[in-house]
Parts: structure tokens; C-alpha cells; sequence
């Protein structure tokens, strides 16, 4: 057989796109993806551009029911403690993406009205400095 194929995996769809983590044959992580109402794929987060010396991998991800915000738990070194990143499926200019929260999977969705998240970190756990 051939070279290595890419892998596809978690799709979620969320308004009129839909989202899924990606792995390049000759990439190291998975990338979060967006497939357009019009058909094009397109990179929304990629966990080798977070800045830093850490090893970063994406833990999970849970689009708005609009499609329009995505929360993203990174997971830094290995380290089981995530960081939640808040994207908008439309890019957005770096001076107004909202920084970075701890956050755990099991208690991270939308307000119904779309407009705000919720989530939480574990008991001993320090919400990360702004």
C-alpha cells in the first residue's frame, strides 16, 4: 500500500457548518477544522501555533448551536488541566479573541439564547490569571 492517509474524526454539526479535528499524514497534532455552507474546509485552530516551548494538543471542542463561537480545551505538555479558547467560526483579528480559561468537558455548553457559555474547573484548581 501507499504513504499514510489523513484521519478525520469528532464531527459536530452546529448551525449551517460543520466542525472536526483533522491530522495531516506529516502533522503531529489535530486541528480543528470548519467545513463551510458553501463546501470549503478550512483551518479554525491549529495547536502548534499556541506560543510557548509547550507541547499543545486540543482535548475537545463544542460549537454554539448557531455555529458562530467554538470553545476549545488545549491541553498544554500532557498536563490533564485544559485551557478553554473561545473562536469564532469567522476570523477575527487577534486583539479581540477573549484569552484563555480553565475548564473542564462534563460541565463547558451554550446558553440557549446563544449569547454566553458556562463552564467550571475542578475544586483546587486557580482560574488562570488575565
Amino acid at each position: 500500500m501507499g504513504g499514510a492517509l489523513p484521519q478525520y474524526s469528532d464531527f459536530t454539526p452546529a448551525g449551517d457548518r460543520v466542525f472536526y479535528l483533522a491530522r495531516e499524514p506529516d502533522a503531529s497534532v489535530l486541528v480543528l477544522m470548519v467545513r463551510e455552507p458553501e463546501g470549503a474546509s478550512r483551518v479554525l485552530f491549529d495547536p502548534d501555533t499556541v506560543p510557548g516551548e509547550a507541547h499543545h494538543a486540543i482535548a475537545w471542542y463544542v460549537p454554539s448551536p448557531d455555529g458562530r463561537h467554538i470553545a476549545c480545551a488545549v491541553f498544554p505538555s500532557g498536563s490533564e488541566e485544559s485551557t478553554i479558547q473561545v473562536l469564532t467560526s469567522t476570523p477575527v483579528p487577534p486583539w479581540r479573541r477573549p484569552r484563555p480559561r480553565r475548564a473542564l468537558p462534563s460541565c463547558t455548553g451554550w446558553a440557549p439564547t446563544r449569547r454566553g457559555m458556562r463552564w467550571c474547573w475542578r475544586a483546587g484548581s486557580t482560574p488562570m490569571s488575565s
